[in-house]
């Protein structure tokens, strides 16, 4: 059975709607895990629990180790890792910093000072271009009863940079980080 965060979400089409919208996170997304192209190296079970526009999947390790982050994101390009603790620090992570993955793909190869550079730019891209997004977090955040995040971008960070093994089932080869080799080029020129 889902988390009851994701059933909420599933079942309201409000929460359902601005997820996806401000968050590109559908948690009714197809989530039958036999279609699952990857796994975990020590073939711990793992759950569908939502995925994005680009055929990313979001998927929960079902018996996490003690202290292990369980909320994986898998791109459709072969990038993966953990990217929060459980559902509602990764729900609070999404909302508060729904450009994470452009935010990694910046981070070159996982320097927190440049990813939290990529974050601030990438803010200000997400407000210039949609001016309502600190009211839709506001309402996202009370309808589904998300805590702040202290410093979601190092928590971001220790989540990628404690990721299991991910593995494709096909050729058993280890997937490649969330973290990017590039970097935000100083001061970028404003787009749009």
């Amino acid at each position: 059975m889902p988390h009851e965060l994701i059933q909420a979400i599933r079942t309201d089409e409000t929460l359902w709607s601005a997820l996806v919208n401000l968050c590109d996170f559908d948690a009714r997304w197809p989530t039958d895990e036999s279609d699952f192209w990857f796994e975990l190296a020590d073939a711990r079970s793992i759950r569908a629990i939502g995925g994005d526009a680009s055929g990313g999947r979001y998927v929960l390790v079902a018996q996490p180790l003690p202290c292990e982050h369980s909320a994986i994101y898998v791109s459709s390009e072969g990038l993966a890792g953990t990217i929060a603790r459980d559902i509602p620090t990764m729900l609070a992570l999404l909302v508060t910093v729904p450009y994470w993955e452009d935010s990694l793909r910046f981070s070159a190869d996982g320097n927190l000072p440049e990813l939290r550079r990529a974050a601030a730019y990438l803010e200000s891209e997400l407000l210039a271009e949609n001016p309502d997004a600190d009211s839709q977090r506001h309402v996202l955040r009370h309808r589904l009863q998300l805590s702040p995040l202290q410093d979601p971008i190092q928590l971001l960070h220790a989540a990628v940079s404690a990721s299991p093994m991910i593995v494709s089932r096909a050729e058993r080869e280890a997937c490649e980080s969330l973290f990017g080799k590039f970097s935000i080029p100083p001061s970028p020129p404003r787009t749009g």
